[in-house]
C-alpha cells in the first residue's frame, strides 16, 4: 500500500525502497511492512496511515482523530512522533474530540460551535485560571461562614477540610490572614487550572458571543 500511495506521490522507485522501511520502523510496524490490511488492528492502521501521511515528507500535515483506537503505548509513540517532525518544521493541524490527547500534544486550538469559531487561544492560557484554591482545617463554622461570603465557589468537604476558591492572590491572602489568626491549618495554595475539556464544555454549553471568537 505504501509503495502504491509513494509512487502516486510521484516518488522514485530507489527513493520509495529507501523510504518506506524508514516509516514503517517510524511508527512501530518494521516486520509488518508484508502484511495485508485487513490483518492489521484499528490501532495498526492509524499507525500505517500516518506513515501513508508522511510518506512525501509534508511540510503541512493535516490529521483526524490520529490516536483513536490506540492503546496507551502507541498513543504515547504517536505523540513522540508528532513531537520529532514538529521539531524539525512540520505544522501540524490535529481534529479531535479526545481532548485530553489534544492538551498534551497542540499549543493552540480552536474550539468550534455549530460550525463556527468560538474559541481561539494557546492551551496553557486557556486552561490556566486567575484564581486561586485553598485547603485547610480545623475552620470554626463562623470563619467557614465568612470565608464562604467571601470566596467565588466552596464545594462541601465531608472529611473535616474547607476548601474555597478566590478570584484573586489578595483576596487569597486575606483569607490565609482570616485562617491564622484562628490558628487553622492550611494544607494547601494553588492557582486554580481547568483541563481542555472543562474549557471546550464552558464553550459550546454557554452563551453565544457576538462575532463568534470570544
Amino acid at each position: 500500500m505504501l509503495d502504491c500511495y509513494a509512487a502516486l506521490s510521484a516518488i522514485g522507485r530507489d527513493e520509495r525502497r529507501r523510504r518506506i522501511p524508514e516509516l514503517l520502523e517510524l511508527v512501530g510496524l518494521k516486520d509488518w511492512g508484508d502484511i495485508r490490511l485487513g490483518k492489521y488492528s484499528k490501532g495498526m492502521l492509524q499507525r500505517i496511515g500516518l506513515a501513508q501521511a508522511l510518506i512525501h515528507k509534508p511540510e503541512l500535515l493535516i490529521l483526524d482523530e490520529p490516536s483513536d483506537g490506540v492503546d496507551p503505548v502507541g498513543r504515547i509513540h504517536i505523540r513522540e512522533i508528532l513531537h520529532r517532525l514538529e521539531s524539525q518544521g512540520v505544522t501540524i493541524f490535529i481534529n479531535s474530540h479526545m481532548l485530553a490527547e489534544v492538551e498534551l500534544f497542540c499549543r493552540d486550538v480552536a474550539i468550534l460551535r455549530k460550525g463556527r469559531l468560538a474559541l481561539t487561544g494557546t492551551v496553557h492560557d486557556l486552561t490556566t485560571g486567575v484564581g486561586y484554591r485553598l485547603v485547610a482545617k480545623a475552620v470554626p463554622d463562623e470563619l467557614k461562614t465568612e470565608l464562604q461570603r467571601r470566596a467565588v465557589a466552596a464545594p462541601a468537604q465531608n472529611n473535616g477540610t474547607f476548601e474555597a476558591r478566590f478570584a484573586s492572590r489578595e483576596a487569597a491572602n486575606a483569607a490565609i490572614d482570616l485562617l491564622r489568626s484562628a490558628q487553622c491549618e492550611i494544607e494547601a495554595l494553588s492557582p486554580t487550572s481547568s483541563t481542555l475539556e472543562e474549557v471546550f464544555i464552558a464553550t459550546i454549553e454557554g452563551p453565544v458571543q457576538e462575532g463568534g471568537v470570544k
